[in-house]
């Protein structure tokens, strides 16, 4: 294990020799990929200064699941289905315990996995944290107020959690839209200048837009007092959650200055994904000791009514299923029989899940290349099968 954590921070180190321009980016690299962090100058996130092992358990068979997808082989077993449909790592963890771990496709435990969009759920977690802290306020406090000249008067913290700021979004998987410009500038904090421009009352229009993490990641570092975000999330959040393995945010450059992609380039073990998802199971608190406010984790996985005709008029995007609310990071389902279950799940491109099931009080952790034959939609009620399988 310790061989294979060096190993994965020399491998991050490689991707430094890349301090490419956004254009170059976008001529070479095309599209994301799961193994960013070789293509990308980074940051690491050292390993906790407590580092802690989940516990195991006896494990779950899962051969049974049946996923309700066509053209899908449901003879070869739960493995030989991770593996067709591009899996790298799956976890299921149950009352605190570990009861199924696979890793394919060349990685293993000491591996930092692709998170993609679910780090706006750790993103979110961190606002939370630093509310408890007493370092930001309230979420209808205003961005400008601690980035002046950066944001528009009137957007919130709440705005920018919930995809609700009015920004101009130029939709699509072109060049020119704001999910590439997000993700391959090469200087994010001026691009994230030039995307604040206001199209809509904040607070009227739902829009996908992954420059609200890049706002909040600015606004963690100044009012926690850290060099990078880096370091304010390890200090507040992976340290505290005992992160064995290192992990890593995808930068813009390799500058001292550099900025973080908050909205999508988190890499993570599987283990510390899953230990995200177990705070969050546990109303905040991991191995006993309070990470996050518990009303901030009640708040954060519930829609009310003063805020329902825009949370849950969610376009369908392009890797949830229908019928899902967004709050502060985390899908939600909606008027489906399985809202008061409270179950919930951080999503990212590729399929990517934390899924979060109180009822069973079940964690269901998946990293992958690509979402697979099984395809973007079928994934969650898969994982949903999984969670509720008897031990």
């Amino acid at each position: 294990m310790p061989n294979q954590i060096l190993g994965t921070v020399a491998q991050f180190g490689r991707s430094a020799r890349h301090g490419l321009t956004y254009a170059t980016r976008i001529a070479l690299w095309r599209f994301p990929t799961h193994e960013d962090n070789l293509r990308f100058p980074v940051r690491v996130i050292e390993p906790s200064t407590h580092p802690s092992t989940l516990d195991r358990g006896p494990e779950i068979d899962l051969d049974g699941i049946a996923p309700d997808a066509p053209d899908t082989d449901r003879h070869g077993g739960f493995d030989a289905l991770l593996a067709a449909n591009r899996t790298t790592g799956f976890m299921v963890v149950r009352d605190g315990r570990v009861r199924y771990e696979r890793y394919l496709a060349g990685r293993t435990e000491a591996s930092a996995l692709a998170a993609f969009s679910t780090a706006k759920a750790v993103v979110s977690a961190l606002v939370g944290i630093a509310m408890g802290r007493g370092e930001i306020a309230s979420v209808d406090d205003h961005v400008a107020d601690y980035l002046p000249g950066r944001v528009p008067a009137g957007i919130t913290i709440r705005h920018l959690l919930n995809m609700t700021s009015g920004f101009r979004l130029r939709e699509g998987h072109t060049p020119w839209s704001t999910a590439a410009a997000a993700y391959y500038t090469a200087a994010r904090r001026t691009s994230a200048a030039r995307s604040a421009r206001v199209g809509h009352p904040p607070g009227t229009v739902w829009a996908y837009n992954d420059f609200g993490p890049v706002h909040l990641a600015m606004v963690l570092t100044a009012v926690g007092g850290c060099d990078s975000f880096t370091d304010y999330s390890r200090r507040v959040l992976f340290d505290r959650i005992g992160m064995r393995v290192p992990g890593c945010w995808l930068l813009d450059s390799r500058s001292p200055e550099a900025q973080e992609n908050a909205g999508g380039g988190l890499y993570l073990s599987l283990e510390t994904l899953a230990k995200i998802g177990l705070v969050y199971l546990n109303g905040g608190k991991f191995e006993g000791r309070r990470v996050v406010p518990a009303q901030w984790v009640d708040e954060s996985t519930s829609i009310d009514a003063a805020e329902a005709d825009v949370l849950t008029n969610v376009r369908t995007h392009s890797f949830k299923p229908e019928g899902m609310a967004y709050k502060y990071g985390w899908w939600i389902p909606r008027d489906d029989g399985l809202s008061a279950q409270r179950e919930f799940a951080a999503i990212g491109h590729y399929g990517q899940y934390i899924y979060v099931c109180p009822t069973t009080r079940t964690v269901v952790v998946r990293t992958g290349a690509h979402w697979g034959p099984l395809g973007r939609y079928a994934w969650l009620d898969l994982l949903r099968q999984v969670a509720r399988i008897n031990p």
